[in-house]
């Protein structure tokens, strides 16, 4: 059995801008998804914590492994959607923490 590194896909999803209709009712804006990107998630089991940009700890749900990639930026508060690699969407998640390393790039949620 061959081992996949990133067995699993994640896509980057960008909410659209609300407005107002003809009749003055909020409309949520359509959201867009990027093309899927090939990551490994393992679930946050131990319970660790990573300090968010207000000095607020916070116990993240998983962390995301993602090949380095120097054009792909997630910041605090960006929409991911994860999907296992039998094709079930497991959610969607705000992104918590990002980390671009030499090897990987990590992303909390």
């Amino acid at each position: 059995m061959l081992v996949s590194f990133r067995p699993h896909r994640m896509r980057i999803v960008r909410k659209g801008e609300g407005s107002y209709d003809g009749n003055g009712d909020w409309v949520e804006g359509q959201a867009t998804y990027s093309d899927y990107i090939p990551c490994r998630y393992e679930p946050n089991g131990s319970a660790q914590t990573i300090t968010l940009p207000d000095g607020t700890v916070y116990k993240y749900s998983f962390t995301v492994y993602l090949n380095v990639n120097p054009n792909l930026l997630l910041r605090y508060g960006d929409v991911i959607e994860l999907t296992s690699q039998d094709g079930i969407v497991r959610g969607e998640f705000s992104v918590m923490g990002f980390h671009r390393g030499q090897l990987d790039m990590k992303v909390w949620v």
